[in-house]
């Protein structure tokens, strides 16, 4: 979906200098690499609804939403190994809720590539003529 998104301003990246990963990134998607396999489970992580509305109701929502995109699977045979994770709801500063999927075990097992945080004074700096856009 990343790619996706980037790839019709491909050029537009290029030109004001993205670097490789970046570019990678727009061309070809994410790939995670991993230092070793994480373990799989047999057992689910447990989860329970949230119990108020609207909570409850959007968390339905968003995970139909995610499966109907094929972003995640339902688990057929709860004793089936996998790799599993909770998801929360936060609430947006604009309003409604986002959904999250808790990643973070997962974390562990990725190597994470080393980037350099962009600040408002180097992105000044920058030549950018008057078709470039960001978000």
């Amino acid at each position: 979906m990343i790619a996706g998104s980037l790839s019709p301003n491909f050029s537009t990246w290029k030109a004001i200098g993205a670097g490789p990963a970046a570019l990678s990134v727009d061309r070809r998607g994410i790939r995670w690499e991993f230092l070793c396999r994480p373990v799989l489970s047999h057992d689910p992580v447990p989860f329970a609804l949230p119990r108020r509305e609207p909570h409850r109701s959007e968390l339905i929502n968003q995970v139909q939403e995610l499966l109907t995109k094929g972003a995640v699977e339902p688990v057929e045979n709860l004793h089936s190994p996998g790799f599993y994770s909770n998801v929360f709801l936060v609430e947006k500063a604009s309003g409604g809720f986002r959904l999250v999927i808790n990643l973070e075990p997962l974390n562990q097992h990725l190597v994470v590539p080393k980037f350099k945080m962009e600040t408002i004074a180097s992105v000044e700096r920058l030549e950018i003529d008057d078709r470039a856009e960001a978000s």
